[in-house]
């Protein structure tokens, strides 16, 4: 819909302003006239409401034209002003536009008159643009010249400043005066200048419209900073570059802020590296001794008479026990947090993982007076694909949590299909976790029900190590519970893309070898409390021990035995130039027979067991319990094959 012209009709013939009016509606124009006729009556409307154009006649009986517009100038300046007269020459109309008038239009000439408002009416509406556009303009201009922050600068299509706000003065410390109409490129340092700097940021701007950096830049005191810099093209509607704004900060305290927060945080890694190395090398020195006392204390067993000394060789035992799970929780945690933790992803049967779990922790579940079930059938021959020694630590871990925390009824894992994933699930009957502690129980040193910090209970470490591992493997963990009833805790690991294997070596626990079948035992460990303390152990359950402090050392009395090697046990890293893995390939071919083998390490560095099991090769943690230790060696034995010895 049209917009109402108010029109303002100084006349004194109701005739001609009829005819005025007739002539704007022909012209398409909707206009609200309103006519008068005297000089008051003509300042009343004026001050009564807003026009949107002034018509007069140029010669009245009392009252002319020009002192109208007088009047109209000096009260709506913008308003366009526009003569309708029958009489008006040219000299006159000429003076009248001089002083002020917009346009003029002769009586006899009334079709002109239409075209003659519109132009009026658009170059008001120009103008006022024009002027609203300007005070922005003017605004703007003096919201920069106030910016102290920042340095905010135009500069001609050839590069010289020719605009320069305080922020500019404040920061490059040049007057207005002295910088204006010089080249951009006074503000680089010299050898920047001199490298070409300046012309290649608006060659870039030029081509991508922006050129964004941190550049080095000079003061006029010759004082260089570090400033981020934005130079932008600025462009004509023709798209024909007109001038280049720039607008810099200066960035030498964040810069400063950055390089220190950086020189900490490389202070901070160097300080978590050298923890690293230490837990590293701790890893093996502490588990050394534990290992030593914990085969002693086994050996002693069975020499220990009376009930006081077993008493308090019980009492060893479980000191021993409580010290390798602290020990363990606290290096796993340590090498979880470094991230020195590899994850080595492969495909392998789910049966013998829950096997190979079952035959560790159902002894410790029985030995509390638990029931323990172990159902992988649920899953029957299915692969997944994960890392299995991590896997199998926060099952274990998730085992211990269950069996500490229950007292009567049971420990159950299950296994079950779900969407391409299997579902491995732990429940217990035991003592249950209130709602509102479901989250923190995955916290370090939390532990629900153990005010006293009774250490056979742990540090609280086991479920924030499981928390870590998952999120290391990218598997989902999930716990529901009921105080007084029990806890479920399942982790849910992807099946693998080719079909199930069959079950590998350690998938079902061998039957231990009778007495009169046990063959010797190749120990090999540079450590000589440990060793001693290792073959004193097995020597103690009817084992014949090859003990040697070295790789030539074990070899040497392996050439000399009459049999085959029931089974290999080597520390992994030894004193001399081979590894465990080395010394149990050597043996194996002496022996010319797979010998069943075992690394019996401190080191938990996995990368450096990823092919063993491939090879028929277990490894275990130290310390390692010496049931455990026992089981191992009784079924490694059971498997031992014919001898190929020439």
């Amino acid at each position: 819909m049209a917009a109402i012209v108010a029109i303002l009709h100084l006349e004194d013939s109701p005739l001609d302003g009829e005819l005025a009016c007739a002539h704007l509606e022909k012209a398409g124009l909707i206009c609200d006239v309103e006519r008068v006729e005297t000089r008051d009556a003509f300042a009343a409307a004026l001050e009564r409401r807003r026009w949107d154009l002034v018509l007069a006649d140029f010669a009245l009986p009392a009252f002319d034209g020009l002192a109208a517009l007088a009047i109209a100038r000096e009260r709506t300046p913008d308003t366009p002003f526009v003569f309708l007269s029958g009489r008006m020459g040219e000299d006159a109309a000429i003076d009248a536009l001089k002083q002020g008038a917009t346009d003029y239009v002769l009586k006899e000439r009334l079709p002109r008159l239409g075209p003659a408002v519109r132009r009026a009416l658009a170059e008001a509406a120009a103008l006022a643009e024009r002027r609203r556009a300007e005070e922005n303009l003017r605004r703007l201009h003096r919201a920069i010249d106030d910016i102290r922050d920042y340095a905010i600068l135009t500069l001609d299509p050839d590069g010289r400043i020719v605009s320069w706000n305080d922020g500019s003065r404040r920061i490059f410390g040049y007057a207005e005066a002295d910088i204006l109409h010089r080249p951009f490129d006074r503000l680089f340092t010299p050898e920047d200048r001199a490298a070409g700097v300046p012309g290649r940021a608006l060659d870039r701007a030029a081509a991508e419209g922006r050129d964004v950096a941190d550049r080095c830049l000079a003061t006029a005191d010759g004082r260089t900073f570090r400033a981020s810099c934005v130079l932008t093209a600025v462009q004509d509607e023709r798209g024909r570059r007109v001038a280049w704004s720039v607008v810099v900060e200066d960035v030498t305290a964040r810069h400063r802020l950055e390089e220190e927060l950086r020189r900490t945080r490389d202070a901070a890694d160097r300080a978590n590296a050298a923890k690293s190395r230490f837990l590293a090398a701790a890893t093996h020195d502490l588990r050394q001794p534990v290992q030593s006392m914990m085969f002693f204390t086994a050996a002693l067993q069975g020499i220990v008479d009376g009930a006081p000394g077993r008493a308090l060789l019980d009492n060893v035992e479980r000191g021993l026990e409580a010290l390798k799970g602290l020990l363990d929780g606290l290096l796993d945690i340590s090498k979880l947090d470094a991230g020195t933790i590899e994850p080595q992803v492969s495909d392998f049967p789910l049966a013998g993982a829950v096997a190979s779990l079952s035959a560790a922790c159902g002894p410790l579940a029985r030995a509390k007076g638990l029931e323990w079930h172990a159902d992988a059938a649920a899953a029957p021959a299915v692969t997944v694909r994960t890392d299995r020694v991590l896997l199998e630590r926060i099952l274990r871990n998730l085992v211990h949590n269950a069996v500490r925390y229950t007292e009567r009824g049971s420990v159950r894992l299950t296994a079950a299909l779900r969407d391409g994933r299997v579902r491995i699930a732990v429940e217990d009957t035991g003592v249950g976790i209130p709602e509102e502690s479901l989250d923190e129980i995955f916290q370090e040193f939390q532990q629900l029900g153990n005010p006293g910090r009774d250490r056979e209970n742990g540090l609280g470490l086991g479920l924030a190590i499981v928390r870590r591992l998952a999120d290391l493997l990218g598997l989902p963990v999930s716990v529901t519970s009921a105080v007084g009833r029990g806890s479920v805790f399942a982790v849910e690991v992807p099946l693998a893309d080719a079909a199930a294997q069959a079950p590998g070596p350690g998938a079902a626990a061998a039957a231990p070898a009778g007495p009169a079948e046990r063959p010797p035992v190749v120990v090999v460990e540079d450590d000589a409390v440990v060793l001693l303390g290792t073959t004193a152990f097995l020597e103690s359950e009817g084992y014949g021990v090859v003990g040697a402090a070295s790789a030539a050392e074990a070899l040497d009395k392996v050439r000399g035995l009459d049999v085959t090697p029931g089974a290999i046990v080597v520390d992994y890293r030894l004193g001399d130039s081979m590894t465990g893995a080395e010394v149990i390939e050597a043996v194996r071919a002496l022996c010319g027979a797979p010998v069943p083998a075992m690394i019996l390490t401190g080191e938990m560095a996995s990368q450096h067991f990823t092919d063993l099991e491939a090879r028929g090769v277990e490894v275990m943690f130290k310390p390692v319990a010496a049931p455990d230790l026992l089981r191992r060696v009784a079924r490694l034995c059971a498997g031992r094959p014919e001898p190929r010895r020439g």
